[in-house]
């Protein structure tokens, strides 16, 4: 067997590439869903549709205070989950989230939140009522009859805590602002 040396340098260089990568959370842009509401509400397919489910989730994350309250799914909004994930082929994963969270934006207004049920544990016991918390959140679509307005549906897909705070400072800092 024949070794090949491998300069030092080159071997330096392979932690520093490694660490140069950004996150994956990283596609995840400061953005509120009011802002993706106003971007698509208005439009045709939305306006003259009762059901309306993205491919493009549009990844977002912002901040909301914890109100305390968690309620299990409403039907019509556990109805809509059920054909988003058919629309998603990925078929029965709407029993992933039983319960929403209600959270409050810096405006004050509430908006409900379905949590995955694997998650929502670390939720609570991470975030109290009143606490700030970073929701990393996906666009599922939104529903409602036609020409009249939506109910929109955001997923929480992760979240931070005064915990996980030193953690995702270092996961984000690789993000470029």
């Amino acid at each position: 067997m024949r070794l090949v040396p491998i300069p030092l340098a080159t071997l330096l260089c392979v932690p520093i590439a490694l660490s140069a990568q950004a996150s994956k959370w990283c596609s995840y842009q400061l953005r509120a869903p009011d802002s993706i509401i106003a971007w698509h509400a208005q439009s045709e397919d939305v306006r003259g549709s009762d059901f309306i489910a993205t491919a493009d989730p549009f990844p977002s994350r912002i901040s909301y205070y914890f109100t305390g309250a968690v309620r299990p799914i409403p039907d019509q909004r556990r109805d809509f989950l059920q054909k988003y994930f058919v629309f998603r082929q990925r078929k029965g994963s709407d029993t992933l989230f039983q319960r929403e969270v209600e959270m409050k934006g810096r405006d004050g207004r509430s908006l409900w939140f379905p949590i995955q049920e694997a998650m929502f544990e670390d939720f609570k016991s991470e975030v109290s009522p009143g606490d700030s918390t970073t929701l990393f959140l996906l666009w599922a679509g939104a529903f409602g009859p036609k020409e009249h307005p939506k109910d929109w549906i955001f997923l929480i897909n992760e979240f931070t805590s005064a915990r996980s705070r030193k953690f995702w400072a270092d996961e984000l800092a690789s993000c470029v602002q």
